[in-house]
């Protein structure tokens, strides 16, 4: 089985994300090269660990050696938050992020898990949804800047699965082969039940991004232009996520893991749209205003102008967030604020301007 998996792929995922936290700040036309050849590295090592069919064969053996419902595999493995992160050290992984944070979140996953799910189709439906993504980036050489922070913000969720899958199928080719006694103490205790739990807490983990994501699939789709018709679903869009993300805001403080891990899914996709819409696009705010000074409805310029404020709060957001702490007073009071901005918003109309009136000659 390749050892090299886990620290290839979250070198991949700390170099992608530092350089999406760059094109948030600086201008993705800016750093546009250097994101591509980042975005072109972390797709190559998801494309080792697709290929990689020992990874999935092993992953499914270990799925099946435990015959538990996913959600019931966080009781078998007692301490679970401080003892799987040293699997990750052990196998290579260096933050960012902390291990320890990504281990959660993946096991917090799993507590939403429906009851009857099938775990063996959760190792299909995950190889699956790589190959689509893997497929869909294929043209990277070709895509525009615009088009490569999304892809990035894509493909992160993506390198986190990949992290947690290896790690555990590590663990259960170690534990298949030796025992245990090789592992951290206190994971021994979890016996066979470790090797699932991170296995399937990374599956859970990235379906539940792909479902928040997914919302906005249309309106991110690649496009050589868009169109102000598109702006009534961009606001409806950006709302969605506002609405949910004030609604978990307060839930994540109040320590719900889950409301945590949904707020920083809600806060990722309003970055990509308002990004796409509000600060790629060069051409609409424009057009909108022409159409405003034509006496036509300024209704599109108005949720134009808004969106990279928007842009601006989420981003900020997100990253502290990232860095393990919670959205501030302020922060959430912006978000709070920008979010009845945008849903006052509706059809205004202005005054036309006069028409000059050229008297023909006698």
């Amino acid at each position: 089985m390749n050892l090299r998996h886990v620290p290839r792929l979250g070198k991949a995922r700390r170099d992608l994300a530092e350089q999406l936290r760059e094109s948030n700040s600086r201008g993705e036309i800016e750093l546009a090269a250097a994101l591509r050849s980042t975005l072109k590295q972390a797709l190559e090592a998801l494309k080792y660990l697709y290929d990689d069919m020992d990874v999935w064969q092993a992953a499914a053996q270990a799925v099946s050696a435990v015959d538990v419902p996913a959600r019931q595999l966080i009781e078998l493995v007692p301490n679970y938050r401080e003892s799987l992160p040293p699997l990750l050290d052990l196998f290579g992984y260096l933050p960012p992020p902390p291990a320890a944070q990504l281990v959660s979140n993946a096991v917090t996953s799993l507590q939403a898990v429906p009851v009857g799910e099938d775990p063996a189709a959760a190792i299909d439906e995950a190889r699956q949804a790589l190959g689509q993504l893997l497929e869909k980036t294929l043209d990277l050489e070709d895509a525009e800047p615009w088009q490569l922070p999304i892809i990035a913000s894509e493909t992160i969720p993506a390198l986190d699965m990949g992290v947690t899958l290896a790690a555990g199928t590590l663990t259960g080719g170690v534990t298949a082969a030796i025992g245990t006694a090789i592992l951290p103490a206190a994971l021994a205790t979890g016996g066979l039940a470790v090797a699932p739990m991170m296995i399937l807490g990374g599956f859970y983990l990235w379906r539940r991004k792909r479902r928040i994501r997914a919302r906005d699939e249309e309106l991110l789709e690649r496009r050589e232009q868009l169109s102000l018709d598109l702006v009534p679903a961009v606001r409806g869009a950006v709302l969605q996520h506002l609405d949910a993300i004030v609604d978990l805001g307060q839930r994540a403080i109040d320590g719900d893991p889950q409301a945590f891990l949904d707020l920083s899914n809600h806060l990722q996709a309003l970055i990509d749209i308002t990004r796409r819409f509000g600060v790629s696009e060069l051409h609409l705010r424009p057009a909108a205003r022409q159409e405003m000074i034509k006496g036509n409805d300024a209704f599109a310029f108005d949720v134009l102008v808004e969106l990279p404020k928007v842009f601006a709060t989420a981003v900020k957001a997100k990253g502290s967030l990232d860095a393990g702490g919670q959205i501030d007073q302020e922060t959430r009071a912006e978000l709070e604020k920008q979010r009845e901005v945008i849903k006052n918003l509706g059809p205004r109309f202005g005054k036309k301007p006069p028409s000059i009136k050229i008297n023909p000659e006698p």
